[in-house]
């Protein structure tokens, strides 16, 4: 597959994009909240990060996944040419 047609390129190149969101909102709430000086991040704020990496990689990782599982012979062949579990479970066809 050409590097072109991976989608990686257009999926690393947003990750930027999505750093500076997260500064903005993060500078935003510092003001908002007057969270200055050096602390430990709450449960909350812990977890709004982790819901935000979460949509964010929802929103993204489909661009750099979708032509590569195009690529593979309509889903019946997998990322990489082996499977593990079918290995483990006997299913392997040479």
């Amino acid at each position: 597959m050409l590097p072109s047609e991976s989608g990686a390129l257009q999926f690393f190149l947003i990750q930027p994009l999505g750093i500076v969101i997260e500064d903005a909102a993060l500078s935003l709430y510092g003001t908002v909240y007057d969270t200055t000086g050096a602390r430990a991040p709450t449960v909350r704020e812990r977890c709004l990060g982790a819901v935000w990496v979460c949509v964010w990689m929802a929103w993204t990782a489909p661009s750099y996944m979708y032509p590569v599982l195009a690529k593979t012979n309509s889903g019946e062949a997998g990322v990489v040419p082996f499977s593990v579990i079918k290995y483990v479970t006997g299913q392997v066809t040479a």
